[in-house]
């Protein structure tokens, strides 16, 4: 499967404006850079259309899109992912979820893969990669804003073997790959990266 990852502050006008050469069944993964806070009521209002165009554009382009970003619901702010598929929401991850009680594991099934979505400092809690293990993901996917994400970068760097997945780590200003093989672990740091996961 091909992972795309944007993190450019015009990705989402460059999406707008189909500039992308995209694969049938891509993961695209675009990092909160591009958006300061997305506010539900506005979106559902028709002020905004950032959702709207992204789940059109999974379904123009036959994709799925993992979109994260500070998310506003009735004042509450808090860092999410959207998940979007086929011109459909798959469901949203917010940081904090995973560990919570009677919480709801956000696994994606994508057509080669389920992708296990862990939200900020969640990937700190071995908890919730086990949960998500022995929930069938295939790989981690995790989004960080800056806070946090040079520590997250540096625990994944260096305790990656623990998770026995590949792991897909992306913030504002890079993108980590711990792609896990049958004998060894790949370490592939970029600023923008297309990876065939076999």
């Amino acid at each position: 499967m091909l992972i795309k990852v944007f993190r450019s502050k015009d990705a989402i006008l460059q999406i707008e404006q189909d500039l992308f050469e995209i694969e049938p069944n891509s993961l695209i993964l675009i990092s909160n850079k591009n958006y300061e806070t997305i506010n539900y009521q506005d979106e559902i209002c028709g002020k905004t259309n950032a959702i709207k165009m992204l789940t059109n554009y999974s379904k123009q382009k036959n994709c799925t899109i993992f979109f994260a970003c500070k998310f506003n619901l009735f004042e509450k702010i808090s860092y999410s992912v959207l998940a979007c598929a086929n011109g459909k929401i798959l469901g949203i991850a917010d940081e904090g979820q995973v560990d919570r009680e009677n919480n709801e594991l956000k696994i994606f099934k994508l057509p080669q893969l389920n992708a296990g979505l862990i939200v900020g400092k969640d990937l700190f809690n071995l908890k919730n990669a086990n949960l998500l293990n022995k929930f069938g993901a295939n790989i981690f996917v995790n989004f960080a804003d800056e806070n946090i994400s040079q520590k997250l970068m540096s625990y994944v760097y260096v305790n990656g073997n623990i998770f026995n997945k590949s792991i897909v780590c992306v913030n504002n200003n890079s993108s980590l790959l711990l792609k896990k093989q049958r004998f060894k672990t790949d370490l592939i740091l970029e600023n923008n990266f297309d990876i065939e996961l076999v």
